[in-house]
């Protein structure tokens, strides 16, 4: 009765944080844009593995993310950015409900479970966007949870979880769908080691802290591994195999910010949690460490995969840090619990103050509008679409505001989708990734690239330093202009012609 009132308490916690602190505007996510476009084409005329939103022509696309463009639009379509906004608010629960049964199934403490939801809601808060990443991180969470039971049972049920996890990883979030094996490693990996140096029958070889036995039902995971490798098949994506090899022999990890390395200085949780790892004293099974090295080496080469760490390394912590306590035979833990969920003088004052930050997470959230007119050219927009022959025009966009304007049925230059615009991803052969970062390196080319793609529109942000190169272009002329966003024409023969005449008659 206790552990289902301490249950409860903490499910509605959860709720009513994550509630709070999801984030309404779209200043961070720019992809969410395009997911619904192509959710909406999908619905409407099928994948055909062609472009339909860049001026471009010959560009292939992937459709990578199909299931959760389909998702999103459905949802778009029905109840607008709201339907979206309270998707995500579901899916941040759905995330942080599943680190915290996960965790209390695992170190079987309410306190413990319930301290790094809280922790996770604070951490995770940015990643909540409408991109299938949410959905990929809950079931890559719940896979290492899967394969460690299989492990402990023997029970073939978690194989069918672990194949309709990396089914639907393929077909929402087909680029990152080769991370779902790297979490095998580590159980094959001590394996293999245990194999090598076992000495007769021993199941356990301690080596200082370290702990090295045999898998058991290793031959279940080797099945369910080939299994799931499988479920790459059934999806129209084209990618699944070879996204990863792609992205790191191009040059997405130049210039991709989620691609880049991370930069351990600007996460400071990271450097938290790592540097707990060096005070825990206590035995430690070989595939915890291989997991917790391989995120840890993961998250310093793509700052992508930082969402892993804050999930499956943060797990691994407090399953090491609950073995600490045992083995100490230290109930203290267990008496904070009882404490929170059991006394009133505490679980009263304590559900105030999460009231309180709730609230003042929700005044924060709610600001504004769902699209920032700042970052945004929403305005900019609205006169293209008036003035212009807007499905026809060919008109030059940075990468950040690509996606809106897809968007709004705007044929683009470039986009956020940079398996369409890297060479290593079209047939081709066309970088236009590289061509749009070149306008910025060598600042006299433009002319080059404009001519290159026939541009003869620009719209950029005021900010934009190439605006100002541009601007001073006696073959350009300014036709729009608001507070944050300016478009610029190239001048046809006839508005040469009528300057002329103009010039003669003054």
């Amino acid at each position: 009765m206790k552990n289902k009132k301490s249950k409860i308490i903490s499910i509605l916690i959860i709720t009513f944080l994550c509630a709070c602190y999801t984030i309404k505007n779209y200043d961070k996510n720019k992809d969410t844009f395009y997911l619904i476009k192509i959710g909406e084409y999908i619905l409407n005329h099928g994948i055909d593995f062609k472009e339909h939103f860049s001026f471009i022509q010959g560009l292939t696309y992937t459709y990578p993310h199909w299931l959760y463009s389909v998702y999103v639009y459905i949802i778009y379509n029905k109840f607008g950015f709201l339907g979206v906004h309270i998707n995500n608010i579901i899916s941040f629960i759905l995330l942080i409900l599943s680190i915290y049964m996960v965790n209390l199934k695992v170190n079987k403490n309410d306190f413990l479970a319930l301290f790094v939801s809280i922790i996770s809601i604070f951490i995770l808060g940015d990643f909540i966007v409408a991109r299938g990443q949410v959905f990929s991180t809950i079931l890559l969470f719940l896979e290492v949870y899967f394969i460690n039971k299989l492990i402990e049972t023997g029970n073939k049920k978690y194989i069918i979880f672990l194949m309709i996890s990396s089914l639907l990883i393929a077909n929402i979030h087909g680029t990152i769908w080769l991370m779902f094996f790297i979490f095998f490693m580590p159980f094959f990996g001590e394996q293999i080691i245990y194999l090598l140096i076992k000495k007769k029958n021993r199941k356990r070889i301690e080596i200082g802290n370290i702990s090295i036995e045999k898998v058991n039902n290793i031959k279940l995971v080797f099945v369910a591994f080939i299994l799931c490798l499988l479920m790459g098949l059934l999806t129209p994506s084209r990618i699944c195999y070879t996204y990863v090899f792609k992205t790191m022999l191009g040059d997405s990890q130049k210039y991709i910010n989620e691609h880049q390395p991370l930069q351990p200085i600007k996460e400071p949780w990271f450097i938290f949690i790592t540097s707990i790892f060096f005070f825990i004293k206590g035995n430690v099974k070989l595939r915890d460490l291989f997991m917790i090295i391989g995120i840890i080496i993961l998250s310093l080469i793509s700052v992508r995969y930082i969402c892993f760490f804050y999930t499956i390394v943060l797990l691994y912590l407090t399953k090491l840090l609950v073995n600490e306590f045992k083995n100490k035979k230290d109930n203290t833990l267990e008496l904070l619990g009882n404490i929170i969920f059991n006394r009133a003088k505490v679980l009263i004052p304590l559900l105030v103050l999460i009231i309180i930050v709730g609230i003042i997470g929700l005044k924060k959230n709610l600001k504004g509008d769902y699209i920032n007119k700042k970052v945004y050219p929403t305005e900019a927009v609205e006169y293209i679409k008036k003035n212009l022959d807007y499905k026809n025009i060919r008109m030059y966009n940075d990468y950040d505001i690509g996606s809106y304007i897809l968007f709004n049925d705007i044929p683009v230059f470039i986009d956020p989708r940079c398996d369409l615009y890297f060479k290593e991803f079209n047939k081709k052969g066309l970088d236009v990734f590289d061509d749009a970062i070149n306008l910025y390196k060598k600042i006299t080319s433009y002319k080059e690239i404009f001519e290159k793609y026939n541009i003869n529109y620009a719209l950029f942000n005021k900010n934009d330093n190439l605006y100002y190169i541009i601007k001073e272009d006696k073959d350009y002329e300014e036709i729009y202009k608001d507070e944050n966003f300016v478009i610029l024409k190239k001048k046809s023969k006839d508005d040469y012609s009528i300057n002329i005449k103009k010039e003669s008659n003054n």
